[in-house]
């Protein structure tokens, strides 16, 4: 009979029972299939996903999780590219040795190196070398694709990677070319699509062009969160939009990001909820307060915790 088999990770395998006999994987699970395109730090992590992803038995009547976890026995940590052509794997023999993985996670060569970091989705990910500089290795040519060269590195985060060179700051892109040049004193990852930048002890915000979104002129600017960021002058916070509007006066002695529509901020020690156009919509009357969750908040009054509506109605009690 046929029987139809759905996994967690919403691939489909048919699979053909017969009486007495174990199950057989047609052609679904392909030799592309045993390296997937995620990342994980932990082998017990990319194990665990395994199991959930092949439940095949192959025609020779082992697992196919079997077979395909045999070769990460040895490795404690890895990353797997977002290709599936190659990976990177670190040794559990205490040796500490990284070296290059194929498709079915054979060792294929040692990578000379102190450091590696996560491939984060991408064909990507920086090499610390002996020279204590990062470069680029490339899961599509299996060798590096930048040299070592540059004093910081980042994972990919949105195609982009921050990196450093004489304490200036830029960003390179997935074919490995520098598209912000080095000039920012400190940058963060890109995030929602811009990333934060700071140059001469202020702080904005640019697109992956390079392009300022948002000018230079802030002491304190945090990422963008549903279209809002907060800014600060180090002692008051308040926010904008991407056009850099001022939706909130810098009034408030604390101030969260936005979630679900709304943002907690804090007054002489006693908290509410804002929303997008900056109107308090839950007053200011709590000891604390968290951020929307799912439709609610857990706050705090007098000596009650408990969740809240947007409309500031008990749900329940917090124990």
């Amino acid at each position: 009979m046929m029987k139809r088999l759905t996994l967690l990770t919403g691939i489909v395998i048919l699979a053909i029972l017969a009486e007495g006999q174990s199950y057989k994987c047609d052609e679904y699970l392909t030799k592309s299939d045993s390296l997937l395109s995620i990342s994980f730090y932990k082998v017990e992590d990319a194990k665990l996903y395994l199991k959930s992803y092949m439940i095949c038995i192959n025609t020779d009547n082992s697992t196919a999780t079997t077979l395909k976890l045999k070769n990460l026995e040895h490795y404690d940590v890895l990353s797997l590219a977002k290709n599936k052509k190659y990976g990177w794997a670190r040794n559990q023999n205490g040796d500490g040795e990284i070296g290059i993985i194929d498709s079915n996670y054979n060792w294929t060569k040692k990578l000379d190196c102190i450091g590696v970091g996560l491939f984060n989705n991408t064909n990507l990910c920086f090499v610390q070398g002996l020279n204590r500089l990062y470069g680029f290795f490339s899961a599509t040519t299996g060798k590096m694709l930048l040299d070592f060269q540059f004093s910081t590195a980042r994972k990919f985060c949105e195609g982009m990677a921050l990196v450093s060179k004489d304490n200036k700051y830029g960003f390179i892109n997935e074919s490995g070319s520098i598209t912000v040049p080095l000039q920012f004193d400190d940058a963060s990852d890109f995030k929602n699509g811009y990333a934060l930048v700071r140059l001469n002890g202020k702080t904005g915000c640019i697109s992956k062009s390079g392009n300022v979104q948002i000018p230079l002129i802030y002491k304190y600017l945090f990422s963008f969160s549903e279209g809002r960021a907060i800014v600060s002058d180090g002692q008051k916070y308040g926010f904008i939009d991407l056009q850099n509007n001022q939706i909130v006066p810098l009034i408030y002695d604390i101030a969260e990001d936005f979630s679900e529509g709304y943002a907690v901020v804090s007054k002489d020690n006693k908290y509410g909820f804002i929303n997008k156009e900056g109107k308090i919509v839950i007053p200011m009357i709590y000891d604390w307060a968290r951020y929307f969750y799912e439709g609610k908040a857990l706050v705090k009054y007098g000596e009650s915790e408990y969740y809240i509506n947007s409309k500031n109605e008990i749900i329940k009690n917090a124990n």
